[in-house]
């Protein structure tokens, strides 16, 4: 009975999702942002083509038995198929990008079940806090370095903030741009929880102190959100559906709220910025990227096959989709593995990539990483989600954080 339970609550949320996407898009997206490239051609036909792929995937994650896999699925669902399907409903597009969106859910859990992981023996509590401890000052040293120290309360109430990550971006350096991001994504998120759990009072203000400076001096707002969605999933109870269904609630009730905000109040500042930034730019970057290599390969010219093979662009593909589809390469039109994927090895190139990243996965379920992590597998996957494969690998820190989980993160398991 609680395994029927369970499986209804996934299914009715991700339904409501979706819902909640298609009336954002078709209500405000759509109409209000034609100058950016949003297309408002509602198609039947279309719809009901990618309607059936949004009953087989919604069906297919509310069906799985592991709560760890539901929430790896869901991660997908929300950043990746709803919202791509959605946009296939109003402008035309490749039927590949909506087919991949789809093939990635159960793509990702086949390799998660069949990729090994190593094995490793745990590491004293004495030297993961003094690992933490180093690597905090000596990668804030970093980045101090190349910005200074700058008290841009502005960035908190979301104003001037391109005008701020250029500026960060003149000021940056090599060491301090990897010293950024694993800070960012890795050593933060990790010490926050770790000095949680070990009531290191200090090391957890240092580390929300250290985060709140990453972003005034840069601007990602991702980096801001992250300590309340880390510290969110510490509430509650320790379980993995416990912390699956407070991110499905979480989810349901944002989009609600934002809609009725649109709707009522006519507020769409806030609908614009959560739900048109943060999963339909990456849907509709995903149709320029495609477009435009669909005739043009890259090969990882561009990372680490560039000493083999010579790269064909004049400036990075974020600033060339930027150029040619936005008009401005400052766009910097980032996206995630879908289009990365593509522009590098076509079909081949997301599966790839769909590889990897769910090598990743494997590493947070192999060595049962705590529930109460679950933030920082969503800041991973966004990592994913929002730089290309190399990337996110080497620059987010995600290889390293792949290494740190069988040493920090480990949960019950001993040895794998």
């Amino acid at each position: 009975m609680l395994s029927v339970k369970r499986t209804l609550f996934v299914g009715a949320s991700l339904l409501a999702i979706y819902i909640l996407f298609f009336l954002s898009y078709a209500n405000l997206v759509g109409p209000s942002f034609g100058y950016m490239g949003f297309g408002n051609d509602f198609s039947s036909s279309r719809f009901f083509f990618s309607f059936l792929f949004v009953v087989f995937t919604i069906s297919f994650i509310a069906f799985c038995k592991n709560d760890f896999d539901r929430y790896i699925c869901v991660l997908l669902f929300v950043f990746v198929t709803a919202p791509n399907i959605v946009i296939f409903c109003f402008m035309p597009s490749d039927y590949i990008i909506v087919l991949w969106s789809v093939l990635c859910v159960p793509l990702t859990l086949l390799f998660m079940r069949v990729l090994p992981v190593f094995k490793t023996k745990t590491v004293s509590n004495d030297f993961q806090c003094k690992f933490l401890w180093f690597f905090l000052v000596f990668l804030s040293m970093l980045v101090f370095l190349a910005h200074g120290f700058k008290l841009n309360l502005d960035v908190f109430m979301l104003k001037n903030i391109y005008e701020l990550r250029l500026e960060s971006r003149e000021s940056s350096t090599k060491s301090s741009v990897y010293a950024y991001f694993t800070l960012a994504k890795v050593i933060c998120p990790i010490a926050i929880i770790w000095a949680f759990d070990n009531k290191n009072k200090l090391m957890a203000l240092f580390s929300v102190f250290v985060l709140t400076y990453l972003y005034m001096t840069t601007g990602h707002k991702s980096v801001y959100f992250s300590v309340f969605i880390i510290l969110a999933f510490m509430v509650g109870k320790n379980s993995h559906f416990d912390k699956l269904k407070l991110f499905l609630i979480g989810i349901v009730l944002l989009f609600c709220i934002l809609r009725l905000l649109s709707e009522f109040f006519e507020l769409t500042l806030f609908e614009s910025l959560f739900i048109r930034r943060l999963f339909y730019i990456p849907a509709l970057l995903n149709i320029y990227f495609f477009d435009y290599f669909s005739d043009l390969k890259l090969y990882y010219s561009g990372s680490f096959l560039s000493l083999l093979i010579d790269y064909p662009l004049d400036r990075v593909p974020a600033r060339e989709i930027g150029l040619v589809y936005f008009n401005s390469e400052d766009m910097s039109a980032n996206n995630g593995y879908l289009s990365d994927g593509f522009a590098n090895f076509g079909s081949l190139g997301i599966l790839i990539s769909i590889f990897f990243t769910s090598w990743v996965f494997k590493f947070f379920k192999a060595y049962e990483v705590s529930p109460k992590y679950y933030g920082i597998i969503f800041v991973t996957f966004y990592a994913f989600q929002g730089s290309g494969l190399s990337a996110s690998l080497f620059t987010h820190g995600v290889f390293l954080l792949t290494l740190m989980i069988p040493f920090f993160l480990r949960g019950s398991k001993k040895g794998i």
